[in-house]
């Protein structure tokens, strides 16, 4: 849905140069800045929880650009929570593919990782524009909101942090 947050924005407010220019750079800064935290967040607390608060920070952007009062700085907050949710799902879910699995097979699982989130990358904006054309931006995001719940949900029950799961005893 990201590509079509932009667009919603046009309708709510003037989308000049400068106010996608605004919007933009809090996209930008937010993501670099935030690798910090993410980086730090990941090593000392582990990827799983950096993930699912990357995820719930762009859950929460989504339900703030429905909810919140339409405004430059709300649309700059919601780009900003979008930018920093990116960088901590980059961070994180590069790692977690790391972590899971016999190293003989890494490249195979990212390659498959990358495969799959390219995939997402490039089908999900079909998808977005079939359901804002047939239904509206306000349906579009309704279901971006459930499916990122539906991952955080999944990453929260289903995930288990590998570091700090006790390895298994072997036997004498």
């Amino acid at each position: 849905a990201v590509p079509f947050y932009i667009l919603f924005i046009g309708q709510k407010t003037e989308l000049s140069g400068s106010t996608l220019g605004i919007v933009t750079m809090s996209f930008i800064l937010s993501q670099t800045l935030s690798n910090f935290f993410w980086g730090f967040l990941a090593d000392h607390k582990g990827n799983r929880i950096a993930f699912a608060l990357a995820v719930l920070l762009w859950l929460l952007s989504a339900i703030a650009l429905l909810i919140a009062p339409q405004s430059l700085l709300v649309f700059c907050l919601v780009y900003a929570g979008l930018g920093s949710g990116l960088g901590g799902f980059q961070i994180a879910g590069q790692n977690l593919i790391l972590e899971y699995g016999s190293k003989k097979d890494v490249a195979m699982r990212i390659g498959l990782a990358n495969s799959l989130n390219s995939f997402a990358f490039a089908v999900g904006p079909l998808f977005g524009g079939l359901m804002v054309l047939l239904g509206s931006y306000r349906a579009l995001f309704m279901v971006t909101i459930a499916l990122k719940t539906l991952a955080l949900l999944a990453t929260w029950l289903f995930v288990k942090e590998p570091r700090f799961t006790p390895a298994p005893q072997r036997a004498l």
